[in-house]
């Protein structure tokens, strides 16, 4: 009996124009990540992220990525754009993660920074509130994903979570499918690895990127 193959899921991060999310979408992503947080150099206002998202295909999985934020930044958020899920990506606790599923009803990603193996035990905790995980590369305080640099993917080796996950964190088109066979991911994250400059995407590297990820059987 044949066992169907079932090809890794994408999300492209980061997107900040009608362009990328145009390239993102006819390439294959299932999610589609816009930053509101104005540091990074990703980022998009709220009624930026809504004149985006407006018309997409309804197997589009829309996420806002936010960085510690304010039950008045959600209430700012929600009225104007109603993403499909939300991706905290500061240093939220457990119970903060809960209190806002309890509170704006939106399933949550919880991003958990990856060095050693403390930070999977970390993550394992996270996992009884959050709705996924994603597993990102640890850098200093104040730096918020979307680095370029990845972590040991073999600390990921045979865990299982009881939560889906996305890997993140340096993926590129020359090393995503060693990053799956590595870790066994269903779902990958990429926001730098697609980029002709930090912040600008490209739509080559997208396309390839995400070609790369499709064809790979894990």
């Amino acid at each position: 009996m044949s066992v169907e193959f079932m090809p890794c899921q994408i999300k492209n991060c980061g997107l900040n124009t009608l362009e990328s999310v145009h390239w993102a979408v006819d390439a294959g992503a299932s999610y589609l990540g816009f930053v509101l947080y104005p540091p990074s150099p990703r980022a998009v206002s709220v009624d930026e992220a809504a004149r985006l998202t407006r018309n997409l295909p309804a197997n589009i999985h829309t996420v806002a990525v936010m960085v510690n934020p304010s039950d008045d930044d959600l209430r700012a958020l929600l009225p104007v754009w109603q993403p499909r899920m939300l991706q905290l990506h500061g240093d939220e606790s457990e119970s903060r993660v809960q209190e806002i599923k309890d509170r704006f009803s939106l399933p949550v990603i919880k991003a958990v920074p990856i060095a050693t193996q403390d930070d999977i035990a970390t993550a394992h905790a996270y996992s009884r509130v959050a709705d996924m995980l994603l597993f990102d590369t640890k850098v200093e305080q104040g730096v918020s994903g979307g680095t370029g640099h990845s972590f040991d993917w073999s600390l990921l080796a045979n865990e299982e979570f009881d939560v889906h996950w996305f890997l993140s964190g340096g993926l590129t088109c020359e090393n995503v499918q060693d990053a799956i066979r590595i870790t066994g991911a269903k779902k990958v994250d990429v926001s730098s690895g697609i980029e002709a400059s930090r912040g600008v995407k490209d739509a080559e590297k997208l396309r390839l990127f995400n070609q790369t990820v499709l064809e790979c059987h894990g």
